[in-house]
């Protein structure tokens, strides 16, 4: 089932009896699962929600909350947090045996463990139960970028398409992580518009996300920045073999996208087949045009040595870290000479 029809159950209020919402994106799962309850209840929450941690539920206690007559709303709503989904479990045959009156609507929501729409557990769930599945997956890179500017907008925020693009693609693709830092740059930025200069400030970006920043400003020639960067990589206390991967996942994308800008294919089909972010895809695209392939060639078998050295050698590492980005910028100057 996909969102869209949950947003119409939603809509029309002609709710299913039974529920399973899963996925990786808890913060959504928590969102809608707010949305129902706001439309079957009418204000007597403590009379007509009932929410139940799986692991201490009891079918008695199951029946007794789906069996009672709703106070107020149109129909009794429970709740189950991290149900297991084993055929054995007491409620799992409860719910396959005696089913939801349609008085009532039980949704189980499983956060954790994440439990995908696709594991046998589910499938064999949905067959028994008739069970209407809800999937809540990270958002495509679009889809974020839209919530991030609808967000902004219902605090009286302004941001350009382009800076919530800059955003989506500075952190991880994890619905509770960027609502935080929308919620710091909202308290925080005292103008209604929020600027790049407001991102790079207040905003944290992920270890791949600044990894790429050290290797954008390498190909740049901008030393100072790449070893500030490096700076700040190490404040996060990173182990140095991540340091060093991220500047390797950088160039590997670089040459992916050199390689595929090459053969003729547009910035979509080459970010499909390398799976690289679409926005990460165009960025990549206005740099690598100046980029030959031997240079991106050679600096990923620096990187290759370097990761070699820090996990066999008795060395600096930070040192040797430092080396690979003095290289590679040697490297880019010698290419433009």
């Amino acid at each position: 089932m996909s969102l869209n029809d949950l947003k119409n159950h939603i809509k029309t209020g002609e709710f299913a009896p039974l529920y399973l919402f899963v996925g990786e994106e808890n913060y959504l799962m928590r969102h809608y699962l707010s949305l129902v309850k706001g439309k079957i209840l009418c204000g007597f929450e403590e009379m007509d929600l009932t929410v139940f941690e799986g692991k201490k539920l009891t079918a008695a206690e199951l029946d007794e909350s789906v069996t009672a007559f709703p106070f107020a709303a149109s129909r009794k709503l429970t709740v189950i947090k991290d149900l297991s989904l084993a055929k054995s479990n007491e409620i799992v045959a409860y719910l396959t045996k005696e089913g939801v009156p349609d008085s009532a609507t039980v949704i189980i929501c499983e956060e954790q463990p994440t439990v995908k729409a696709t594991a046998s557990e589910v499938t064999r769930f949905q067959k028994d139960t008739g069970a209407v599945v809800c999937s809540f997956d990270p958002l495509k890179e679009a889809e974020q970028t839209d919530w991030i500017i609808r967000y902004f907008a219902a605090a009286k925020k302004n941001i350009s398409r382009q800076n919530a693009e800059l955003l989506v693609s500075y952190l991880p693709a994890v619905q509770d992580l960027i609502k935080n830092e929308c919620d710091k740059l909202i308290a925080r930025c005292d103008r209604t518009e929020i600027r790049r200069e407001d991102i790079d400030e207040m905003v944290v970006p992920s270890v791949d996300s600044k990894g790429w920043q050290l290797t954008e400003a390498v190909i740049s020639n901008d030393t100072k920045r790449a070893f500030k960067l490096i700076d700040e990589l190490y404040e996060m206390k990173l182990d140095d073999t991540v340091i060093a991967a991220s500047v390797y996942r950088a160039f590997s994308e670089l040459l992916a996208v050199k390689a595929g800008a090459v053969s003729g294919r547009d910035a979509q089909k080459i970010a499909a087949i390398a799976k690289i972010p679409p926005f990460a895809c165009k960025k990549y695209m206005t740099v690598v045009k100046d980029l030959p392939i031997s240079y991106i060639s050679e600096c990923l078998t620096d990187c290759v040595e370097c990761d070699s050295d820090i996990k066999s050698k008795s060395i600096d590492k930070r040192a040797r870290i430092e080396a690979l980005i003095g290289r590679a910028a040697a490297r880019r100057r010698d290419a433009k000479a």
